[in-house]
């Protein structure tokens, strides 16, 4: 499987068990929802950090990986901030609905601005 499809494949991986949480009503459905979540979420890690590798010379590397990990900081603060104040105003299914949402975005965006498999790269 290329990345390209390791990425959707977790961008829609955790759009599902966001968008699906609201209708779980027992603890044990919840639990391992929240599992596929996270093991969904963290699965485009490593195909992020090859196509970082294969998209620049070997002495970009650092200054690139260093961009992303910035941006990923910065995304991860924006969420936390923006969660923490719509708690107060929504209830946390309806947080986990607007964060599928917003994922469900990155995958449509996903398929448009993450690259395939460079020619000629590892």
């Amino acid at each position: 499987m290329d990345r390209k499809k390791q990425i959707l494949l977790s961008f829609a991986g955790t759009a599902l068990p966001l968008l699906l949480m609201p209708f779980f009503n027992s603890i044990s459905f919840v639990a391992i929802n929240y599992s596929l979540l996270v093991f969904m979420s963290t699965a485009s890690t490593t195909p992020f950090n090859l196509l970082v590798m294969e998209s620049a010379e070997k002495k970009h590397w650092g200054s690139l990986f260093s961009k992303f990990s910035f941006f990923s900081s910065i995304g991860m603060l924006l969420g936390l901030l923006a969660s923490t104040f719509l708690v107060i105003f929504l209830k946390i299914y309806e947080v986990e609905e607007i964060l599928g949402i917003l994922t469900l975005g990155t995958l449509i965006a996903g398929f448009k601005l993450v690259p395939r498999r460079i020619s000629g790269a590892l």
